[in-house]
């Protein structure tokens, strides 16, 4: 038969033998048979481990917050651990836990499957704020709160889990999954003023972020290394100290109506990373550029951005960059189409460092300071049915010995300089260009435009 046990420290008669009533939630999960219930009521606790399958422990009233302090047994090794599978706690503010050495120090630490944390607070660990060790699969942590810890949210070899309305703020870094923590979805997470990251995925594959929240962070708002295969989806990240979201040797993502905004570095960073695919981002006012695809500087060889595919994504006060990390390496074979980039601080479009073969079709460069579409140094591009109006540059602009490159039935409007710039007459192709009202005319060299 199913037993409610309580845990009431505050109760003179907790101690009293032959009851369901304890001092402290170690006594009450000790004596507890799977499938039993302990309710512990407002007060200061001792950490404790979970060792039994399908317990529930909850606060015994709502916002009742009992709390397990670490202090309390001179700094225990973690607060609250479960070794088991099918537990659900529930309204525990775990803090002070500060042993050291792997894996100590932690708020809640978790090693079985498919236990449920909810509505629970950790602060003020010297590790991690909950934690989800080597083959934690198919666990559910919803609206927990995670401050002033080493790291807010950490999966390690963990798969399947789910993580839905967390708070992380104050740490060092939200949320981490690393080392093969595959299949996990994140959803509707908020991460903000951590030290370093927001999100950070490294080593792992086919998770899904969607509608989390990464702001005010010191570095990266979304950090993808070495992960593929990837879904983020309707993802914020605004205010962050460098780049909104990173991509670092990373294959096969996928980034769909995501917004990047004011962030200290650029909107979106793909480097070293193929075959991604980039559709109905935003990207605005960020200090740094919109869109960069470019190579990585790390191990050698150099891997180079290649494959990549950006869609109807919008970049307003950046740009779009294509190699512009290293002048003679450069990223080839993306595809931009239906892109635009309207009211950025330098060029629209910018292709540099032997950037090749990549191809460039409907998209629109309007408002920007430089040129809409500038091709320096690339060979073999194709930039077709492209709009540039109203730049302060150039319309479109090939630079730097560019040659073999394909314009055809292009528009360039309204723009201060020309509508086509040809620096050198390379063997590029110029085909049904249409360039009208630009200030120093359509073209510096006969029969382009």
């Amino acid at each position: 038969m199913l037993t409610t046990l309580t845990v009431d420290i505050g109760d003179p008669t907790a101690n009293d033998p032959g009851d369901n009533l304890y001092a402290q939630i170690s006594e009450a999960v000790a004596v507890a048979s799977p499938g039993d219930k302990i309710k512990v009521h407002a007060g200061t606790y001792f950490p404790f481990v979970v060792n039994t399958d399908n317990l529930t422990i909850r606060e015994a009233r709502r916002n009742s917050n009992p709390v397990i302090d670490g202090d309390l047994n001179l700094g225990d090794e973690n607060g609250v651990e479960v070794h088991a599978s099918g537990v659900t706690i529930r309204g525990l503010a775990v803090r002070n836990a500060s042993g050291f050495g792997f894996p100590n120090g932690h708020g809640f630490l978790v090693t079985g499957n498919n236990n449920t944390l909810t509505g629970n607070t950790a602060s003020g660990n010297v590790q991690f704020g909950f934690f989800l060790l080597n083959g934690s699969d198919g666990n559910t942590l919803k609206g927990n709160t995670a401050s002033d810890n080493r790291h807010g949210f950490f999966l390690n070899v963990s798969d399947g889990n789910t993580l839905q309305g967390n708070t992380s703020s104050d740490n060092d870094n939200g949320f981490l999954l690393s080392d093969g923590s595959d299949g996990n979805t994140l959803q509707g997470n908020t991460a903000s003023g951590n030290v370093f990251l927001g999100f950070r995925l490294s080593g792992s594959d086919n998770n899904t972020l969607q509608g989390n929240t990464a702001s005010d962070n010191g570095s990266v708002g979304y950090s993808l290394s070495f992960s593929d295969g990837n879904t983020l989806t309707g993802n914020t990240a605004s205010g962050n100290g460098r780049q909104g979201f990173t991509f670092v040797v990373s294959a096969g993502n996928t980034l769909q109506g995501n917004r990047a905004s004011d962030n200290g570095s650029d909107g979106f960073t793909l480097l070293g990373s193929d075959n991604n695919t980039l559709e109905h981002n935003w990207a605005l006012f960020n200090q740094g550029n919109g869109f960069v695809v470019s190579f990585f500087s790390s191990p050698v060889p150099f891997p180079l951005s290649t494959g990549n595919t950006l869609t109807g994504n919008t970049a307003d006060g950046n740009g779009f960059v294509l190699g512009r990390l290293h002048i003679s390496v450069g990223s080839d074979s993306n595809t931009l189409t239906g892109n635009t980039a309207s009211g950025n601080g330098g060029d629209g479009f910018f292709l540099s460092g032997s950037s090749d073969n990549n191809t460039l079709q409907g998209n629109r460069a309007i408002h920007n300071s430089g040129d809409g579409f500038l091709v320096g140094g690339s060979d073999n591009n194709t930039l077709e049915r492209n709009w540039a109006m109203f730049n302060h540059g150039n319309g479109f602009a090939l630079a730097g010995g560019s040659d073999n490159n394909t314009l055809e039935r292009n528009k360039a409007l309204f723009n201060d300089g020309y509508g086509i710039l040809v620096d050198a007459v390379m063997a590029n192709l110029f085909e049904n260009n249409f360039c009208l009202f630009n200030g120093l005319g359509g073209s510096n060299q006969p029969g382009i435009c």
